[in-house]
């Protein structure tokens, strides 16, 4: 039996999870948080071997918590499932350690088939990012999570100090990554980035 733990602040969500992995005769669920704080807490105490993950929780956003979870669970694998469809956010949560990357939506067949290839130590990547990913192995110029953060701010006409506000940085600190930015893009306006990084897939405007 694969041990899980799944982790994601919505409570039917989890619930529904937690049915299909105790119902497919391949799964045990050692562990569930809605919060970053909780994992950190309960999750080293059961030792799963594969952590299921969403991306989006009140107190973690991003691949911050794959970064932790990595650094207090260091042998077992973890395997995203979110609605973060940024092809920038799925190869650095894959940079980071996540054995898989999933979206919300995937058929229970296909977690569950999936479960097991990273429980064996293979990697995951849904069909609908792996061609961005496959054709990115080499792309030097890829955004990374904190630049996607900022284009989704300069998407919706955010300011330097306005998004330094959301963002709890200072304004320098936003002048740096956005010269980065328009290094990496080859641009010269923020209008220039956000259309080239939206026509890469760097960037989802939908969300």
């Amino acid at each position: 039996m694969i041990k899980v733990a799944v982790v994601d602040d919505h409570p039917v969500v989890r619930a529904g999870m937690i049915t299909l992995l105790e119902r497919s005769g391949t799964c045990r669920v050692v562990g569930e948080a809605g919060s970053a704080r909780v994992a950190f807490r309960l999750l080293p105490e059961v030792e799963p071997d594969v952590v299921v993950l969403d991306l989006r929780l009140p107190d973690s956003q991003g691949c911050a918590l794959v970064r932790e979870l990595r650094k207090r669970l260091p042998r077992s694998h973890l395997l995203v499932l979110t609605a973060y469809e940024e092809v920038g956010v799925a190869r650095e949560a894959l940079h980071l350690g996540a054995r898989g990357y999933l979206l919300k939506g995937v058929a229970a067949r296909e977690l569950l088939r999936a479960i097991t290839q990273v429980a064996a130590g293979r990697r995951v990547i849904d069909p609908a990012l792996i061609g961005q990913l496959w054709d990115l192995q080499d792309e030097p110029h890829l955004p990374t999570e904190r630049e996607v953060e900022i284009l989704r701010l300069l998407a919706r006409g955010r300011s330097n100090k306005e998004i330094a506000r959301d963002l709890h940085v200072s304004q320098e600190t936003v002048k740096f990554h956005l010269k980065n930015l328009f290094r990496r893009l080859d641009v010269h306006t923020r209008t220039e980035a956000v259309v080239t990084a939206t026509r890469r897939g760097y960037l989802d405007l939908q969300r």
